[in-house]
């Protein structure tokens, strides 16, 4: 059976040296993907400048443009300026895609010429998925440094909007574009050797980081200064993607269930992702087999208490409270202040 630690060091496998070779690898693939943002935003903004100065001018001088044929011209040149934004950025989106498909393409061929083990190997894939990972950690929205920006706190909310509107599309394609990669890195695996726990493990945890790009927009940037939230991070599409990620790590995590049973650390997966999910059941049950296993695991009562007093559970929830009285006062103080959890709606007789 794969222990824990194993499977651990399979999803964070890591060197120092190897480490090191990726930063160096790294810092220029960053500097492309900056530079070709760069220029998306220089677009934006020159075209968003140059249409609000013709209809600033247009305002103040429509009076003189009442009876005069420049305002014919002038509206024209307005819809001209228009027409050829949009058709430069549907442009310009469709092109988009290939150059991160081309970026990330050849950063991972740039990476597998540091990779020391045999291709196909789970080390090889290791090394991928680490490579892999530190890139996405480094693709973030940077907030306004520009003090006198920051002197104003309107100004600076709109530039910060701004920043995000025009770039966190291009930062959860490539992210998802790489983390795709490595999903396709292990399967490949998998393929090769499906009893692999550790590959199972470690696609989990692709998965988990997958659904992670559609919940937060804070998480996807690596900032939590991040002052405003697409209105896409609402819609059913994302959170649709969401769920459909978190599915395929729970399939995973019962693969490994079903070849290695009665192992704690797969019920804590589960249940983390269930309780994403909102499917709080399931969560429960997780942490009841998990109970089984480990009767005294003090983490586990406390979750499984909160769980059971904020579904109105109090009996079960208060058996936990004694158990945890004995194991770790600290912790039963915690999981009774969840004693009146439960909503219990009120109702007026009028």
């Amino acid at each position: 059976m794969a222990t824990t630690s194993r499977r651990d060091s399979c999803v964070v496998f890591n060197t120092a040296a190897f480490q090191e070779k990726i930063e160096t690898l790294a810092a220029p693939f960053i500097r492309r993907f900056s530079r070709i943002n760069r220029g998306f935003v220089l677009f934006h903004t020159i075209f968003i400048t140059t249409i609000s100065l013709e209809l600033l001018l247009f305002g103040l001088f429509f009076s003189s443009f009442v009876q005069s044929t420049m305002m014919a011209f002038w509206l024209a040149g307005i819809f001209l300026t228009v027409f050829s934004y949009m058709v430069l950025l549907f442009y310009l989106q469709g092109r988009r895609p290939e150059k991160w498909m081309i970026l990330r393409d050849e950063y991972i061929e740039a990476s597998q010429s540091c990779i020391p083990f045999r291709i196909g190997s789970l080390e090889y894939h290791c090394c991928i998925t680490e490579a892999i990972v530190h890139l996405i950690s480094q693709l973030e929205i940077p907030s306004v440094q520009n003090r006198y920006i920051q002197a104003s706190e309107t100004l600076c909310y709109l530039v910060e909007k701004f920043r995000i509107w025009t770039r966190w599309k291009d930062i959860l394609k490539l992210k998802e574009m790489l983390l795709f990669t490595s999903i396709q890195e292990h399967i490949r695996l998998i393929k090769s050797d499906p009893a692999d726990l550790e590959a199972h493990a470690s696609l989990a945890s692709n998965y988990v980081a997958l659904a992670t790009l559609y919940q937060d927009p804070k998480k996807l940037a690596l900032n939590e200064e991040l002052c405003w939230a697409p209105l896409e991070y609402d819609s059913e599409e994302m959170k649709g993607k969401f769920e459909v990620a978190l599915e395929k790590a729970l399939e995973e995590y019962h693969i490994i269930d079903e070849y290695a049973p009665s192992d704690p650390w797969v019920h804590a997966q589960r249940a983390s992702l269930y309780k994403e999910l909102g499917k709080y059941d399931l969560e429960q049950k997780e942490y009841e087999i998990i109970l089984q296993l480990d009767p005294e695991n003090a983490e586990i009562l406390l979750r499984l208490g909160k769980l059971y007093f904020r579904k109105g559970e109090n009996a079960k929830g208060l058996k936990i409270y004694d158990t945890l009285k004995r194991l770790n006062g600290g912790k039963a103080g915690e999981v009774i202040t969840h004693y009146d959890s439960y909503a219990v709606e009120e109702y007026s007789f009028e």
